[in-house]
């Protein structure tokens, strides 16, 4: 008798352990339509209305169905706590065209980024990458300390690699800071062209999910390329990558 008791209290034991290492390892996942994602638990489900979802710092948050992709139950990543609005891991890569005002040269001019690029390592921390250029009308400037005189086009072109720091601003958007370093070039249009030249950019943008994998993005970045310092205001789009 005692024996069967003992082997019944394993098994009730055994079941409310397995049960509880369930919940621990286990979550709901919501899927958005704009890419994200959010880890928690569903406390609240209506059928053609939405779902509402707690995080596990306690946040709350409410989805309208046209905006859930799908619904899912997962095991919980092996670090960081459980819930959160994150991309987990994803990026993107897009082209920018904005203005650009240059203290050392005093002139606005344009500016072009044909490859921006961003893709997360972890929650927050990622890498980024730019190639892109500042074009002024110049009518004189030196390069490398050497006159240049013309009424002519003056490019700044920059290859650039470094840091990003994204951060959720809710379920619509983030903001990214990118410190970037390089090499770049001088040019003024049938005049003469430099040798390359270290180049570093800090940059701020924010990327606005316009649905499931596009993104809008506006960016403020000050940059340097040798003697020439110029700020960049941009506004481009992006395609999310998984």
């Amino acid at each position: 008798m005692r024996t069967k008791l003992l082997l019944l209290l394993i098994c009730v034991c055994s079941l409310s352990l397995s049960d509880l290492y369930a919940q621990r390892v286990m979550q709901d996942v919501v899927y958005l339509k704009n890419g994200s994602r959010i880890r928690g638990i569903v406390i609240e489900f209506v059928p053609s209305k939405g779902v509402k979802i707690e995080t596990s710092d306690g946040s709350l948050f409410v989805f309208k169905e046209a905006e859930i992709e799908r619904i899912v139950r997962e095991q919980s990543p092996e670090r960081g706590a459980l819930g959160g609005s994150t991309l987990d891991r994803g990026g993107y890569l897009g082209l920018s065209l904005g203005i650009s005002a240059s203290p050392s040269l005093e002139q606005l001019g344009g500016r072009i980024d044909l490859v921006d690029f961003g893709y997360l390592l972890h929650k927050n921390i990622g890498l980024s990458a730019k190639v892109g250029a500042s074009v002024y009308e110049v009518s004189s400037v030196s390069i490398n300390g050497v006159p240049q005189y013309d009424d002519a086009r003056l490019i700044l072109g920059r290859v650039l690699a470094g840091g990003l720091f994204s951060f959720s601003t809710g379920k619509h958007g983030r903001i990214e800071l990118k410190p970037m370093i390089g090499l770049g070039w001088a040019s003024v249009t049938k005049v003469a062209t430099s040798s390359a030249m270290f180049a570093w950019e800090a940059g701020a943008q924010y990327r606005l999910h316009l649905g499931r994998s596009t993104d809008l993005m506006t960016g403020l970045s000050y940059s340097g390329l040798g003697e020439f310092t110029d700020f960049a205001l941009t506004l481009g789009f992006a395609f999310r990558l998984r």
